[in-house]
Parts: structure tokens; sequence; C-alpha cells
């Protein structure tokens, strides 16, 4: 009865998704919970995550989904779901990060990660933790944003090791790399991360740790590296816009052109800063080209 109820709940789930129909899909993890009331925690606390997965994959619908985990949290607390309500405040402090309210993931975070300690669920430490340093990271500070990750790195071990969650610590370590000028140990996370999402036929995130590849050869003043793999036969499968913004900056890189560099920039805004850490290395890759055009400047003269 258990397992043609659980089968039930996935079939309508992805048949809602299928369709686009979000709505549905979100009040249907708010219906079912009292059918679940009998069943064994940790078979509701799957059947729950799983829904919510799914949930996840559609775009834009972050406060609706914010309004969900609240709900599902509400329900944990009085059924006394310890199990459930704390993957569900993962995935609300998750959320809160996309949605930049950092406070807000921190305060969950803080809590959460003292009572898994206690509780020795390591796979969801390290799922906290992870978040935790995605959200120092964005907050530009470095040092707890490095402090998490270590702390992911040393709580996880090969047992814990599933294949999404070695690309995104993979993605994370490549981003603090970047943020810390080492931009050839950035570019090998990346293309770790690359490989992972490839071999999972991840195909949206393995187009955006390939241009995050792109970004850290540019980064490290190797534009024809980057050219090169932009026309090499691994890239056919991730062309868009983005590559073609990391195409163009490149060649600006290489021929030390500001003013190329700038109408990048206005031609593909959003693809080049709606990205927060390739914004902020991007500001710094044109004062380094500001900065080589004024020396080209004043090279002929023995004074100024």
């Amino acid at each position: 009865m258990i397992k043609a109820k659980e089968q039930a709940t996935y079939k309508l789930a992805t048949i809602y998704k299928n369709k686009g129909l979000v709505d549905e899909l979100i009040d249907l993890q708010k219906d079912i919970l009292p059918l679940f009331i009998d069943f064994p925690k940790s078979k509701t606390a799957k059947i729950m995550r799983t829904l919510f997965d799914l949930t996840l994959q559609v775009e834009g619908r972050y406060q609706q989904l914010i309004d969900l985990s609240m709900h599902i949290i509400q329900w944990c607390d009085k059924e006394s779901r310890s199990f459930l309500r704390m993957r569900i405040e993962n995935k609300l402090a998750e959320l809160y990060y996309k949605m930049e309210k950092y406070n807000d993931a921190l305060q969950i975070l803080t809590k959460l990660t003292y009572e898994l300690k206690k509780k020795e669920d390591k796979q969801l430490l390290v799922e906290s933790q992870l978040v935790e340093s995605k959200v120092h990271h964005a907050l530009e500070n470095l040092p707890k944003a490095k402090a998490a990750l270590t702390s992911v790195k040393t709580t996880a071990n090969s047992d814990l090791h599933r294949a999404y969650l070695v690309a995104e610590i993979d993605m994370m370590s490549g981003l603090i790399a970047a943020d810390e000028k080492d931009y050839i140990t950035a570019y090998s996370y990346f293309y770790e991360t690359f490989e992972g999402y490839r071999s999972m036929n991840q195909h949206e995130q393995a187009g955006h740790s390939f241009k995050f590849m792109l970004f850290s050869k540019i980064m490290n003043r190797q534009s024809e590296d980057s050219l090169n793999l932009i026309n090499s036969a691994i890239s056919l499968k991730y062309q868009n816009r983005s590559i073609e913004a990391m195409k163009e900056v490149a060649i600006a890189n290489k021929q030390q052109n500001l003013l190329m560099f700038s109408k990048c920039t206005e031609v593909y805004k959003k693809e080049l800063f709606e990205d927060i850490v390739i914004r902020r290395h991007f500001e710094y890759l044109y004062n380094n080209l500001l900065e080589d055009n004024l020396k080209k400047i004043i090279e002929p003269y023995s004074e100024v």
C-alpha cells in the first residue's frame, strides 16, 4: 500500500511538472502531507525531498518555494518529523541564498549546523556547510567561505561522495581559488566540475562550468587558450550567448583593447554581469586593461 501511494504520488507530480502546472505541483505537496502520517519517517522524508527537488527544477518560483518550505517545516514541527524538517530547512537556506537574502540563510544554517553535528547526519551536514560557504562567498567574506568549505571536505568521506555533491564542492573550490587570484587552480577545479556534470548528463550545469573554465583562462591572461577551447569539439554542445560573450571578451583581452571590452560589457551585459563572481572579476580585468592602455600611452615618453 505504501509503495503504491509513493509511485502514484511520483507519477502525478511528474505529470504536473511536464505540463508546467507548477501551482498544482506545489499544492500537491501541501495536500499529501496528511496522507503520509502513518508512513515511516524516513519514507516520508524521501518522498517529500524527491517532490521538492522536482519543483526546484522550475525557475523563477523562489517565493512560492519558500512559502512551501515554511508549510512543510510547520507540519514537521507539529508531527515531530525532525528528519524531514532539517532537510527542508537546508533547502530553504539555499532558496534564501538564491534570492540574495543572505542574513536569513545564515540564521537558518547556524541553528541547523549545530543540530546536525549533534545528530551526526554527515550527509546533510556536508550539504548545509556547502550552502554556508556559498553564502559567505556571495558576501565576499573569503575567510569564512574557505572555513566552511574546509569543514565540508573534512566532514565528507568516500561513502558520502555523491557525484552531484562532488561537482558542487569542486565548483565552490574553483570560485574560492579564483577569488585568491589563483586562476590556474581555479581552472582545474572548474574542469573537474565540468567533467562531473558531463558524466551525469547534466547539460545546463556542464555548460555553466565550461563558461567558468573560459573565464579562468581569460583572467589568467591566457585568452588564446580560451579561444581554442571555444573552437574545440568539446564546446559544440554548449554554444550560447554566454559562450559568445566569453569569446568576445577573450578577443578584447588578447588584443588589450579597452574599447572592445567596454562594448562587450554593453552587448552582453546580462551574460557577463548577472553572475556576481564574473562581475566582480571582470571589474578587476577592466582595471588591468585600463592600466595596460595607460602604459602604452606613456611608454614613448621619458618624462610624464
